[in-house]
């Protein structure tokens, strides 16, 4: 989670240093960094926690399942620092409402993408697989992130502007 947290600021400072216009649109800097960055990164440092695992990865299901535990830690990790962050910046009402919401959606969420991802690396890297299927990985991965995208744009266009509303 620290890691998407400090690639979203890098990213920001980019764009804002090197494409001011897009950096100044709020809905398109929005979609860049929700829809696009936080997927491929979030997903990726997913992945690196099967790294940790790699010696128990015998069959390619063992990803569904290694996947999904590294998702919901990444999930509750992201669960606690972004209910820190908002109930220190909007109070307790919208604390309780926002992480009972996000509580059940980013859990689901986190687990089901990092499973996806997991079972395609480890159809291409588990023991009892043969012939592997290195091309999988890539196709589950971009799956898992095209699945994140969406459910972070879905999220960002059913969210009224709050900024103005507290």
């Amino acid at each position: 989670v620290v890691l998407v947290i400090l690639a979203r600021g890098y990213f920001l400072v980019y764009m804002r240093d090197n494409y001011p216009a897009i950096a100044s649109d709020k809905y398109m800097i929005g979609i860049h960094v929700s829809c696009i960055l936080t997927p491929i990164v979030a997903e990726s440092v997913k992945l690196l926690g099967l790294f940790f695992v790699r010696d128990e990865l015998d069959e390619a299901e063992d990803g569904l399942i290694y996947g999904g535990v590294v998702g919901l830690g990444f999930a509750a990790t992201e669960m606690m620092l972004y209910g820190l962050f908002v109930f220190s910046s909007y109070g307790m009402d919208f604390f309780i409402n926002t992480v009972l919401l996000r509580t059940v959606s980013v859990v689901i969420l986190q687990a089901s993408v990092g499973a996806i991802a997991g079972y395609g690396i480890t159809r291409a890297v588990a023991k009892k697989h043969k012939k592997g299927s290195l091309w999988l990985s890539p196709v589950f991965f971009i799956i898992a992130v095209l699945c994140h995208g969406f459910f972070n744009y879905l999220a960002g266009a059913t969210v009224e502007d709050t900024e103005n509303k507290i």
